[in-house]
């Protein structure tokens, strides 16, 4: 019997120190828990820019296929850029970069719809501009689109493999003002 309360009480002694281990080892973790301390008020000093720098604040346009025997639009792949906005164009020595696009995937019968509604300002004109995807970009044929249609392009053997870019000009009188362009490709 003697050996079965020593037994207890050794075992009760294990217990004992484990327990007080964790509460140390608590304790020990809750010293080392940083202070919390209420914010405080911080002033900032926030320095605006004196100069007039116009940025452009209007929707991007859309470019959306829709497949052929189907009538629900998909977003199709495009490039949007902000080229300038709020400064004159400089003409002399300008020549047209054409966004690096890749290409879209379409098939015979699909047709291809480029809206720019949402846009706001509307534009002052829309060209339509087939560019030669080839490393020496350069313009096929320029159209300029009449004001608030959309442009709808219907897929045949002949579009397949062509580049767009819809070039949007906002101008001030005979001023161009703002630019940008979308670029699309077929493939």
């Amino acid at each position: 019997m003697r050996e079965i309360v020593v037994s207890a009480l050794v075992l009760l002694s294990l217990t004992s120190l484990s327990a007080c281990a964790s509460l140390e080892e608590v304790t020990v973790v809750e010293e080392n828990q940083p202070d919390v301390h209420p914010v405080e008020n911080i002033e900032e000093t926030i320095v605006y820019s004196t100069e007039d720098v116009s940025t452009l604040h209007t929707e991007a346009p859309s470019v959306k296929r829709i497949s052929a025997g189907y009538d629900v639009p998909m977003d199709f792949d495009h490039m949007y850029e902000e080229i300038f906005w709020g400064v004159e164009e400089e003409r002399e020595g300008t020549a047209y970069q054409f966004l690096h696009v890749h290409p879209g995937i379409v098939n015979m019968g699909d047709t291809i719809i480029v809206d720019w509604n949402t846009m706001d300002p509307q534009p002052t004109e829309v060209q339509l501009i087939e560019v030669n995807p080839n490393n020496d970009p350069g313009i096929i044929s320029e159209m300029t689109v009449p004001e608030s249609e959309n442009i709808r392009i219907e897929i045949s053997e002949e579009e397949i493999g062509k580049q767009y870019t819809v070039q949007y000009l906002w101008k001030d009188g005979e001023v161009v003002t703002g630019k940008t362009m979308l670029g699309f490709e077929f493939e």
